[in-house]
């Protein structure tokens, strides 16, 4: 496998990939002389930054529609980074390499200085984590274009979806798309209990994709056959959620814990869709947290 860092405590371990974006290759659950994934796992060399069990998204999450957006007066076109796919999708930062700078037995800092896709001009830290059972992550974006520009982020964790899975996480709404992945009009969840998940319950059995509006920053998930159990806590303001699943038929699900609305660059107002303005040498940080426990 690629260039790896092993993170590791009695409870816990995580394999961290410099080389693919600073992702995750696992995440495990030390319990009774076994682990148990609690990331779908990377299997392999991997293909592509798809195949991770987690990536990180930045400058932005999920599409850009309109091959780009305008800004304070001035457009910027944007190419796609992804095949047969005609959106920019989930930034840059996942597909470049990071350096490592700092490194203990269960703590690990990479850094990025990325002027790959302009106008996000920006340096990343992603500090990665062992805190008993949970892995924390922090990932801090500094603006280093001259001009003001819009910035957001998340984290895209891949699980294993298995017949008896939940998910609880509670939500005011969510939104539509199109045949290209982009939103279309905002729908509340109340009275509509398949999109619901107020209280933990299976997973829908047909093909959901969707960001999820108003989320409180936690989240469950319930694996009972394998004994699994994690919680998911994010701090402001990643307070959005996408739900990615192909289907029953499916073996994996994605819970990603985003800060902004889908093509909320091409918003009306971005800023009121999630986006933050940076000016040059501001921050933006996003921190979640993953604590997995027998079930």
């Amino acid at each position: 496998m690629a260039d790896q860092l092993v993170l590791e405590n009695s409870q816990v371990c995580a394999v961290v990939l410099p080389q693919y974006g600073a992702g995750l290759a696992r995440f495990d659950l030390r319990w009774r002389g076994n682990r148990l994934p609690v990331f779908r796992p990377l299997a392999g060399e991997p293909k592509d930054e798809c195949d991770l069990a987690l990536f990180l998204l930045a400058p932005f999450s999920n599409r850009i529609g309109q091959g780009g957006f305008a800004w304070h007066g001035r457009r910027y076109p944007l190419p796609a980074n992804w095949a047969d796919e005609p959106c920019p999708l989930h930034g840059d930062a996942w597909q470049q390499a990071w350096t490592v700078t700092e490194q203990s037995s269960s703590q690990a800092r990479l850094e990025l200085k990325s002027r790959h896709t302009m106008p996000f001009a920006y340096d990343a830290q992603i500090d990665w984590r062992l805190e008993g059972a949970a892995l924390c992550a922090t990932l801090t974006l500094t603006h280093r274009g001259p001009d003001t520009m819009l910035y957001g982020g998340g984290f895209h964790p891949w699980f294993l979806r298995e017949p008896d899975v939940q998910l609880q996480a509670l939500a005011d709404g969510w939104w539509a798309e199109d045949a290209r992945h982009l939103p279309t009009h905002w729908q509340a969840v109340a009275g509509d209990e398949s999109r619901n998940f107020r209280s933990a319950r299976p997973l829908p059995a047909e093909f959901v994709n969707a960001l999820y509006t108003g989320w409180n920053g936690q989240a469950k998930m319930l694996w009972p056959r394998r004994g699994l159990a994690l919680e998911v806590g994010a701090d402001a303001p990643l307070n959005r959620y996408v739900f990615y699943s192909p289907g029953a038929e499916a073996d994996f699900f994605c819970f990603e814990t985003v800060s902004h609305d889908i093509d909320a660059h091409n918003r009306a107002s971005p800023q009121q869709a999630g986006l933050v303005a940076l000016d040059e040498g501001a921050d933006l940080r996003l921190s979640a947290r993953f604590t997995a426990s027998p079930s």
